[in-house]
């Protein structure tokens, strides 16, 4: 029993690294693909969008509410629809997946987005 314990203590650090790192590459499609500010991108993370999995317990409409509607957070129309197409990605990949666990937002490129 105790050996159990250590090996799950000792998993803990690698976790919490593994959540980091898919943090930051949600982050960087949420810059890089649909094309957040850092501010924008932050506010996701505030209202606890932090890892892509996220994407699988929220519909459209309340992802879309986490941006006030004039002001300099506010989505654009392109910002928008791509958001809507890493949810609708998101959605169907936890259908094909086992573990949602295993969804890699590093394979929601720029042309997976425009094809959705």
């Amino acid at each position: 029993m105790a050996d159990q314990e250590a090996a799950e203590v000792a998993a803990m650090p690698q976790e919490e690294e593994d959540n980091q790192q898919r943090h930051q590459h949600l982050g960087q499609a949420f810059v890089n693909i649909i094309g957040l500010t850092a501010g924008q991108s932050a506010r996701m993370t505030n209202n606890g969008i932090d890892v892509i999995e996220d994407f699988t317990v929220i519909d459209e409409d309340t992802m879309l509410e986490i941006f006030p509607t004039t002001g300099n957070n506010a989505l654009g129309a392109m910002q928008k629809m791509r958001l809507k197409a890493l949810h609708r990605w998101t959605m169907q990949k936890a259908q094909e997946l086992d573990d949602i666990q295993e969804m890699d937002v590093r394979e929601f490129t720029a042309d997976v987005c425009h094809k959705i």
